[in-house]
């Protein structure tokens, strides 16, 4: 019997250690990206929520465990609802279900683009809860689609944005001589090469020198 008991301990080990594991790792994820009850600090913008540097939640899930997004949307949703008012109404199954829309339709937005959206629902920016004395789980879903497209315009502008400060660099460079055929042009009169097209070599290893401070 005492032998049985102890191999039933053995074997139980392994599922209370992948339990501690997963107990941790949500902590962490919510130690990391709060309850929208427990933040201190606001998500102030679309911008403050894009250049946030984080993974998708496709990819947190990918590097740590299978569900552990899912497990965070789902907190995030009962503090939403529990703000509401609405938490009394709400059906286990429809927490699971709107969780699991957001997972399986949304992978690509980050925690913090999910809490900028979690902050913006709670402030009545996409409308009220309520449909009667119920809820509609697809308001919740309409709103993140909404948001969703907010974000994505962002992320294009910062984009834009971003590609016109490297052109203006790379403007800059060419007319400064430090790239393009400018720098070519001073670097062939430096060296009274003329307009020789040779040796063009010696001009790229002078380049590749500068760029990496080789002396």
């Amino acid at each position: 019997m005492e032998k049985q008991n102890n191999e039933r301990q053995l074997d139980l080990q392994p599922k209370q250690q992948q339990s501690l594991t997963q107990i941790n790792l949500t902590e962490r994820m919510l130690a990391r990206y709060p309850l929208i009850s427990q933040r201190k600090v606001v998500i102030h913008s679309a911008l403050e929520a894009v250049t946030t540097q984080d993974l998708a939640i496709s990819a947190i899930d990918a590097r740590t465990e299978e569900g552990l997004s899912l497990k965070w949307i789902k907190a995030q949703l009962i503090d939403v609802f529990n703000f509401c008012g609405a938490f009394g109404v709400v059906s286990d199954a429809q927490v699971i279900m709107i969780a699991r829309q957001i997972r399986t339709r949304y992978y690509h937005l980050t925690p913090t683009e999910l809490t900028y959206f979690f902050e913006q629902f709670v402030s009545g920016a996409y409308g009220v809860l309520y449909v009667g004395k119920t809820i509609n789980p697809q308001i919740v879903l309409q709103a993140l689609r909404m948001c969703e497209n907010t974000l994505i315009n962002q992320r294009a502008e910062l984009q834009e944005k971003q590609e016109e400060e490297k052109q203006k660099e790379e403007e800059r460079l060419v007319r400064e001589g430090k790239t393009g055929i400018n720098a070519w042009a001073m670097y062939c009169k430096k060296r009274n090469k003329g307009n020789a097209s040779k040796p063009m070599q010696d001009f790229i290893v002078e380049m590749r020198r500068r760029k990496f401070n080789i002396k």
